[in-house]
């Protein structure tokens, strides 16, 4: 009780003290109780807002081994406003920072394994990389046959964009794999000649002469294939987003 009682005293002495030595007080006393109070404030506050003002994905794609030379946000604000999206519902993104050389370096390794995971989540719409790149990765299966999507008179339309891969040598190549056979030594055929291949299939569009697109990603080599994700979610937006694109 004697505690209690110098404890009222005490209090009693600080409130008749001016305001700067009680908050002197204040603090030398219960600075941490201030300090983890407003963390959890702010955290609380910071969780609420977020859960309220989250959007869904509408289009998510990646450019890879771009230069980026133009303002990239723009270019997607530019591409929301055209497909007309309510950004306070959805957004969409375009992720410019991948490389992946022809070597297995640490930084193409992590850029090949964030494809295969955002394509695993199905969070990945499509992908845009030079003829060699788009190559290694369309014998990974990764690409969506265009012929789900463009009907036969819309893929004559643009046959001269078109990047083909032959079904057959992607079956055989898949076998052996299973067999654990080396598959080094298998000569992939010419993307730009279907009438060579068993089975041909277009899985790329050649998005070079779209100037809005390269002005802002640029290529050294001056030619850039998008393709659309084997699972992508969106494709009717991807076609829009290409739509925008030739527009």
């Amino acid at each position: 009780m004697a505690a209690m009682d110098e404890f009222r005293e005490e209090r009693e002495k600080i409130k008749s003290q001016p305001l700067k030595k009680r908050l002197a007080y204040f603090w030398c006393y219960y600075k941490w109780f201030a300090i983890i109070g407003v963390i959890l404030i702010v955290a609380v506050v910071s969780t609420v807002y977020g859960i309220l003002t989250r959007t869904t994905s509408a289009l998510y794609g990646v450019v890879v081994n771009s230069i980026t030379l133009g303002d990239g946000d723009a270019f997607m604000q530019d591409f929301t406003d055209y497909a007309e999206l309510d950004i306070k519902k959805y957004h969409a993104e375009i992720n410019a920072s991948l490389i992946i050389g022809s070597e297995v370096d640490e930084t193409t390794l992590n850029s090949s394994q964030f494809i295969m995971v955002y394509m695993a989540a199905q969070d990945l719409d499509f992908a845009v990389m030079e003829p060699d790149t788009f190559g290694r990765f369309t014998y990974n299966d990764i690409y969506l046959d265009l012929r789900e999507c463009f009907s036969a008179e819309e893929l004559e339309a643009m046959s001269d964009k078109l990047y083909y891969m032959d079904k057959a040598v992607l079956d055989m190549i898949n076998e052996m794999t299973a067999a654990e056979e080396s598959t080094e030594n298998i000569a992939l055929p010419d993307p730009f000649s279907p009438e060579l291949m068993e089975e041909p299939v277009p899985v790329g569009i050649n998005i070079s002469g779209c100037s809005k697109f390269m002005d802002v990603y640029f290529y050294e080599g001056g030619t850039a294939y998008l393709g659309i994700t084997a699972n992508s979610p969106h494709v009717d937006m991807v076609k829009t987003f290409l739509a925008f694109l030739f527009d």
